[in-house]
């Protein structure tokens, strides 16, 4: 998992931004060759809950989608 990033996006945020771009996202993700894992965030504080799991099984890079209350908590 130490190549592979870990991508943990809000669906709801933004309006829905991030749900109605994710198709996108993937896209850019895979053009770009990256090796990556995924999770919706589901409720408040879960991306903690993501992280911890995510770090427990060896991933180390981070990909943060959504708004600040995601990256920041």
């Amino acid at each position: 998992m130490k190549n592979t990033w870990y991508v943990i996006a809000n669906p709801i945020s933004g309006n829905g931004a991030v749900k109605r771009k994710w198709n996108k996202i993937i896209s850019i993700l895979n053009t770009n060759k990256l090796s990556f894992k995924f999770s919706f965030t589901k409720y408040h504080l879960h991306e903690l809950e993501l992280v911890k799991n995510a770090t427990e099984k060896g991933f180390r890079k981070f990909i943060s989608i959504g708004g600040d209350g995601t990256l920041h908590n």
